[in-house]
């Protein structure tokens, strides 16, 4: 009901206003809370960022079991945004900037992902979360700049070589392993859904006497081409491999307690009296090739998260900072 969600996002505003209310008994307007390399950040800048992070971590504190102390998010949030400023500081240096028409194409992707029809339709969705144009567009070109700089100074730096592929593919081999399959042989002999008691005498007569063929050593394929009554009665029972759970489970269960060479006993299914025979056992490894480009962006962005955070760190050393 919408009066039910409006009173829901009332009580989160209310809970992140509260906890707002204990970082700062009042809320002094501009309060200086850092200087990066000149720079301030202000205590509206550490509230503005806080608002969706906050959001989320209600939303997600009965997962978690509790929320962080308001002092822990506000830390959190101030180091978050010396290191956005830095970054962008680094940006300007380098002459990287964000013309207004890429900030259009971004929100007009954004409209269209969002399937926003209308100008008006835009505003009233920015006005629900607390955002305006002008702060959008602000956050969108930071982010864009962001994006920019992050390619140039880490991600482009950021080589994955065929050695260090091949090298977790084999050091996580055991990730790689598919379930067994069993190559089997199948000898149907099939009953009508209200066969009489006689034809059912007649068709478990036949199964036995497949049965003692296969005891005495005879070939399952020229067994299962005499007696079997199944699809696959001329290629001698022939189903190749099969994977647990794609046979009747009582036929599944026999099935993969066989040794390779084994056949089974009559296994008895409401539609049918079977006998199969399993002629390999193998637990396939996916090849290297099908799973080498998983791994090498698996890779790529594990190195690309250290080399971020050795940037980040390296920009904060060489930065002048002091944090109120």
């Amino acid at each position: 009901m919408a009066w039910a969600r409006g009173l829901t996002l009332s009580l989160l505003l209310l809970a992140i206003s509260s906890a707002w209310s204990s970082l700062s008994e009042a809320v002094i307007i501009e309060k200086v809370m850092a200087v990066v390399n000149g720079e301030i950040i202000t205590l509206t800048e550490v509230q503005e960022e806080s608002i969706p992070l906050l959001r989320r971590m209600y939303a997600e504190s009965a997962v978690r079991g509790g929320m962080p102390s308001a002092a822990t998010t506000e830390r959190q949030i101030l180091d978050r945004l010396i290191d956005r400023r830095l970054q962008l500081q680094e940006a300007r240096k380098q002459g990287i900037s964000i013309s207004p028409g890429e900030v259009d194409a971004y929100l007009e992707d954004l409209k269209r992902s969002s399937q926003i029809e209308s100008d008006e339709a835009f505003q009233r969705a920015l006005a629900t979360e607390g955002l305006t144009l002008e702060k959008l567009r602000r956050d969108v070109e930071e982010h864009l700049i962001f994006l920019r700089i992050v390619g140039k100074e880490v991600r482009s730096k950021v080589i994955v070589t065929e050695q260090e592929v091949r090298k977790a593919y084999e050091g996580e081999i055991d990730k790689f392993v598919e379930p067994t399959q069993v190559k089997l042989r199948y000898l149907l002999i099939p009953l009508a859904a209200e066969a009489s008691r006689e034809a059912e005498k007649e068709a478990k007569k036949r199964a036995e006497a497949a049965l003692l063929g296969l005891n005495q050593g005879k070939d399952f394929s020229q067994v299962a081409k005499e007696y079997s009554r199944g699809p696959m009665a001329e290629v001698g029972g022939d189903m190749g491999y099969v994977k647990r759970g794609e046979l009747h489970p009582e036929v599944d269960r026999v099935a993969f307690s066989l040794r390779a060479g084994q056949h089974s006993e009559i296994i008895s299914i409401p539609s049918a009296f079977v006998i199969i025979k399993v002629e390999e056992r193998r637990t396939p490894i996916q090849p290297y090739a099908q799973v080498a480009d998983q791994l090498r962006d698996k890779i790529y962005e594990q190195k690309v998260a250290q080399k971020y955070k050795e940037w980040a760190q390296d920009l904060r050393q060489k930065a002048f900072l002091e944090i109120k």
